[in-house]
């Protein structure tokens, strides 16, 4: 897999903690992308912060940034996303 296909995985820890890095690295990653893939399916720990993270990567593909297409999100993203009331992107498929 080239470098321009390798998809963004979070990390199992995005948490506050972990924002300023996961955001750097990002980043990095979109940096001269037109599209791309993030998978959000082994995060095992999330908190707003986090969250916020993904709704803000979805939000910027929305507003005319890299065509972003997320992959998966795990159970601990998708539970605190409902407790929190915030809803995620859809997940499409890799095919």
């Amino acid at each position: 897999m080239s470098e321009e296909q390798r998809p963004f995985t979070f990390p199992g820890e995005l948490r506050t903690a972990q924002v300023e890095t996961v955001v750097s690295e990002l980043r990095a990653w979109l940096e001269g992308r037109q599209a791309g893939s993030v998978d959000a399916g082994g995060v095992t720990s999330v908190d707003a912060a986090g969250l916020q993270v993904i709704v803000s990567l979805a939000r910027l593909a929305e507003q005319g940034g890299p065509a972003v297409r997320f992959r998966a999100f795990s159970p601990a993203v998708t539970e605190a996303a409902a407790t929190l009331g915030i809803p995620l992107p859809s997940v499409e498929d890799a095919a």
